[in-house]
């Protein structure tokens, strides 16, 4: 999506006119903002063994900012305030909760930034002025109960350096009201965060969408009256030009085609695996191997996978067992080249058979992981 929301921004500036400066509007402004604010992961990187990132749901972004327009430039202070809700964490090393993989999570995080910035106007589009800026200032920074069944991860705040860059295209709607709408780059120094495996650092990064409503305060026309210019002398009217016949209606274009509906995914993949064993067979890693290979080809989304055993050896046992085969293909398929956020880890142990046993019965078809691609 942020891909996606970079490539139009680019696309619109293809067709912006650079325009003389303007000294109409010189003055005083102020205005509030709004917008969402998509937030990078929050890679949690402790003193001892923690390491995880924690993925936050998109938010909502606020603020107020007060400035002053000279020609093609503006100079202004800006108030903002970011709120993302947490939704999963993935331990790539669970340190004191002893974890591996994907979380789901609770908490939040909010910052609070105070921003000097220089917006420059480099172009027109329409009635569109075109502008480009950057802005540095501080942050305080607040991660509020990251959580997961296990216990709290981070529940501490900060205050660093920030910075972000920023365009935006903005419009009159009145002689002293703008409306403008623009992209942002927003992105802390690293904080320091108590966690319960030592101090963690990282930072808040966030790609925003906003919208900004400008009040201007201007000089309007620099204390210049304009030169009178005469009315103009109405000509006759011209002689009406003689009806000209009607043209043919044109054919009706034919209905679009239907979009190609997507080509399914292959799958499940099912990799087996030798009596109370975890290990990876060659045999299995062909499968696993054939599985990254249709998560690259297909560019799909997530990847699960789901180990089991057959019914010889007791619940416990074979519940632990079947969660050290599906971590084991997970490590395989990141070996492969498979991100490891993309990858969702889960058991069954013997709950869920190919092959319907009695209890205490080795059945070669039970002890396998399950490879499922989804978009």
């Amino acid at each position: 999506m942020r891909k996606a929301l970079l490539s139009a921004l680019l696309l619109t500036t293809a067709n912006i006119t650079v325009v003389a400066d303007d000294h109409d509007d010189d003055g005083f402004y102020a205005g509030l903002q709004l917008g969402v604010t998509l937030a990078d992961d929050a890679r949690v990187n402790a003193t001892g063994d923690l390491f995880a990132n924690a993925d936050a749901d998109p938010g909502l972004l606020s603020g107020l900012f007060l400035g002053r327009k000279v020609g093609k430039w503006r100079y202004e202070f800006e108030y903002a305030a970011r709120r993302n809700s947490y939704d999963q964490v993935n331990f790539v090393d669970g340190g004191p909760f002893n974890i591996v993989g994907l979380r789901d999570s609770g908490g939040h995080q909010e910052s609070d930034a105070f921003m000097a910035n220089v917006h420059y106007q480099f172009g027109e589009i329409a009635d569109w002025k075109a502008f480009i800026g950057a802005g540095i200032g501080f942050a305080r920074m607040d991660v509020s109960n990251l959580n997961t069944t296990l216990g709290t991860i981070v529940n501490d705040s900060d205050t660093q350096f920030a910075g972000q860059g920023m365009v935006h295209a903005a419009r009159k709607l009145t002689d002293n009201v703008e409306l403008g709408l623009g992209y942002r780059y927003f992105r802390t120094a690293l904080g320091d965060f108590q966690t319960p495996d030592g101090i963690a650092d990282f930072r808040f990064q966030n790609h925003e969408l906003f919208a900004r409503v400008t009040w201007l305060f201007g000089g309007g026309s620099n204390g210049i009256e304009p030169a009178t210019v005469p009315e103009p002398v109405p000509e006759p009217a011209p002689k009406p030009a003689p009806a000209a016949a009607p043209e043919p209606k044109p054919e009706p274009k034919p209905a679009p085609k239907p979009e190609p509906k997507p080509a399914p995914l292959p799958g499940p993949f099912i990799v087996f695996f030798d009596f109370d064993s975890s290990s990876i067979t060659d045999s299995a890693q062909s499968i696993i191997d054939a599985a990254a290979d249709a998560f690259e080809k297909f560019k799909v989304v997530r990847i699960r996978a789901t180990g089991h055993t057959d019914r010889a050896g007791s619940d416990n046992y074979n519940s632990r067992l079947s969660r050290k085969r599906a971590e084991n293909v997970r490590s395989a398929l990141i070996a492969k080249g498979v991100p490891a956020q993309a990858i969702l880890v889960s058991s069954k142990g013997e709950t869920s058979p190919l092959v319907s046993t009695a209890d205490n019965v080795r059945e070669a078809q039970n002890r396998r992981v399950e490879i499922v691609l989804s978009r």
